[in-house]
Protein backbone atom coordinates (compact mmCIF):
# COMPACT_ATOMS: atom_id res chain seq x y z
CA UNK A 1 0.00 0.00 0.00
CA UNK A 2 0.42 3.33 -0.34
CA UNK A 3 -0.65 6.70 1.07
CA UNK A 4 -0.73 9.38 -1.30
CA UNK A 5 -2.01 12.50 1.48
CA UNK A 6 -5.67 11.23 3.00
CA UNK A 7 -5.51 8.51 -0.31
CA UNK A 8 -5.25 5.40 0.37
CA UNK A 9 -4.13 3.66 -3.12
CA UNK A 10 -3.19 0.15 -3.70
CA UNK A 11 -0.08 -0.88 -6.06
CA UNK A 12 -0.84 -4.17 -7.94
CA UNK A 13 2.66 -5.23 -8.67
CA UNK A 14 1.59 -8.13 -11.56
CA UNK A 15 -0.63 -5.12 -13.94
CA UNK A 16 -1.46 -8.22 -16.06
CA UNK A 17 -5.45 -9.18 -16.64
CA UNK A 18 -5.54 -11.31 -13.88
CA UNK A 19 -4.97 -8.76 -11.10
CA UNK A 20 -7.27 -6.57 -12.75
CA UNK A 21 -9.91 -9.43 -12.52
CA UNK A 22 -8.52 -10.28 -9.11
CA UNK A 23 -9.12 -6.56 -7.63
CA UNK A 24 -12.72 -6.16 -9.43
CA UNK A 25 -13.80 -10.19 -7.64
CA UNK A 26 -12.58 -8.30 -4.47
CA UNK A 27 -14.64 -5.15 -4.64
CA UNK A 28 -17.34 -7.14 -6.18
CA UNK A 29 -17.47 -8.98 -2.77
CA UNK A 30 -16.70 -6.44 -0.74
CA UNK A 31 -20.01 -4.85 -1.58
CA UNK A 32 -21.94 -7.94 -1.36
CA UNK A 33 -20.76 -8.17 2.09
CA UNK A 34 -21.39 -3.90 2.40
CA UNK A 35 -25.14 -4.67 1.40
CA UNK A 36 -25.52 -8.47 3.75
CA UNK A 37 -24.10 -6.31 6.81
CA UNK A 38 -26.87 -3.09 5.95
CA UNK A 39 -29.32 -5.29 5.67
CA UNK A 40 -31.85 -5.69 8.86
CA UNK A 41 -32.37 -9.30 9.75
CA UNK A 42 -35.70 -10.05 8.36
CA UNK A 43 -33.93 -9.24 4.83
CA UNK A 44 -31.02 -11.49 4.93
CA UNK A 45 -32.96 -14.30 3.34
CA UNK A 46 -33.01 -11.65 0.36
CA UNK A 47 -29.65 -11.06 0.67
CA UNK A 48 -28.27 -14.17 0.26
CA UNK A 49 -30.49 -14.97 -2.54
CA UNK A 50 -28.94 -11.81 -4.11
CA UNK A 51 -25.55 -13.05 -3.30
CA UNK A 52 -26.05 -16.56 -4.67
CA UNK A 53 -27.65 -14.83 -8.11
CA UNK A 54 -24.22 -12.95 -8.56
CA UNK A 55 -22.12 -16.23 -7.95
CA UNK A 56 -24.28 -17.62 -10.70
CA UNK A 57 -24.19 -14.83 -13.42
CA UNK A 58 -20.36 -15.59 -12.97
CA UNK A 59 -20.69 -19.27 -13.57
CA UNK A 60 -22.35 -18.99 -16.64
CA UNK A 61 -20.66 -18.30 -19.73
CA UNK A 62 -21.61 -14.87 -21.27
CA UNK A 63 -23.61 -15.48 -24.94
CA UNK A 64 -24.15 -12.95 -27.14
CA UNK A 65 -28.50 -12.36 -27.33
CA UNK A 66 -29.87 -14.20 -30.60
CA UNK A 67 -30.67 -11.70 -33.54
CA UNK A 68 -33.98 -12.28 -35.70
CA UNK A 69 -33.46 -13.70 -39.13
CA UNK A 70 -34.96 -12.54 -41.82
CA UNK A 71 -34.78 -14.50 -45.42
CA UNK A 72 -34.75 -12.19 -47.95
CA UNK A 73 -34.19 -14.88 -50.84
CA UNK A 74 -36.55 -17.85 -51.18
CA UNK A 75 -37.96 -19.07 -54.52
CA UNK A 76 -41.30 -20.74 -54.11
CA UNK A 77 -42.87 -23.37 -55.77
CA UNK A 78 -44.53 -20.49 -58.31
CA UNK A 79 -40.97 -19.60 -59.48
CA UNK A 80 -40.29 -20.79 -62.73
CA UNK A 81 -36.83 -21.32 -63.12
CA UNK A 82 -35.82 -22.84 -59.54
CA UNK A 83 -38.41 -22.69 -56.98
CA UNK A 84 -38.12 -25.34 -54.22
CA UNK A 85 -40.12 -24.43 -51.25
CA UNK A 86 -44.13 -25.18 -51.39
CA UNK A 87 -45.56 -22.05 -50.30
CA UNK A 88 -48.62 -24.16 -50.21
CA UNK A 89 -49.65 -27.84 -49.27
CA UNK A 90 -51.32 -29.96 -51.88
CA UNK A 91 -54.61 -29.79 -49.93
CA UNK A 92 -54.49 -26.38 -49.50
CA UNK A 93 -55.04 -25.61 -46.10
CA UNK A 94 -51.76 -24.81 -45.01
CA UNK A 95 -48.84 -23.23 -45.73
CA UNK A 96 -45.34 -25.38 -45.02
CA UNK A 97 -43.27 -22.11 -45.72
CA UNK A 98 -45.25 -20.09 -43.50
CA UNK A 99 -45.18 -22.49 -40.91
CA UNK A 100 -41.59 -23.22 -40.81
CA UNK A 101 -40.80 -19.35 -41.16
CA UNK A 102 -42.93 -19.18 -37.53
CA UNK A 103 -40.79 -22.39 -35.85
CA UNK A 104 -37.65 -21.07 -36.82
CA UNK A 105 -38.41 -17.55 -35.42
CA UNK A 106 -38.68 -15.14 -38.15
CA UNK A 107 -40.19 -11.48 -37.98
CA UNK A 108 -40.33 -11.74 -41.73
CA UNK A 109 -39.73 -13.15 -44.61
CA UNK A 110 -39.42 -12.59 -48.48
CA UNK A 111 -40.48 -14.38 -51.92
CA UNK A 112 -38.21 -13.87 -54.85
CA UNK A 113 -39.64 -15.53 -57.30
CA UNK A 114 -38.36 -15.30 -61.47
CA UNK A 115 -40.62 -14.73 -63.85
CA UNK A 116 -43.82 -14.54 -62.46
CA UNK A 117 -45.82 -12.83 -59.09
CA UNK A 118 -48.39 -15.98 -58.56
CA UNK A 119 -47.84 -17.15 -55.27
CA UNK A 120 -47.43 -12.88 -54.12
CA UNK A 121 -51.43 -13.03 -53.26
CA UNK A 122 -51.34 -16.42 -51.04
CA UNK A 123 -47.84 -15.24 -49.78
CA UNK A 124 -49.21 -11.73 -48.45
CA UNK A 125 -52.55 -13.18 -46.80
CA UNK A 126 -51.02 -16.53 -45.31
CA UNK A 127 -47.72 -14.23 -43.72
CA UNK A 128 -50.27 -11.78 -42.35
CA UNK A 129 -52.95 -13.87 -40.88
CA UNK A 130 -49.28 -15.59 -38.94
CA UNK A 131 -48.06 -12.21 -37.75
CA UNK A 132 -44.93 -12.48 -40.04
CA UNK A 133 -43.93 -9.30 -42.32
CA UNK A 134 -44.25 -10.23 -45.81
CA UNK A 135 -41.57 -8.67 -47.91
CA UNK A 136 -42.48 -8.71 -51.99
Amino acid sequence: MKENGNVTEEVFETGAENGDEALLRELDEEEAAEEAAEAPAGEENAAQEVKEKEEEKKEEPATPPKKPFVHLHVHTEFSLLDGAARLVSSDHHSFPLIQKAIEKGMPGLAITDHGNMFGVFTFYKAAKKAGIKPII
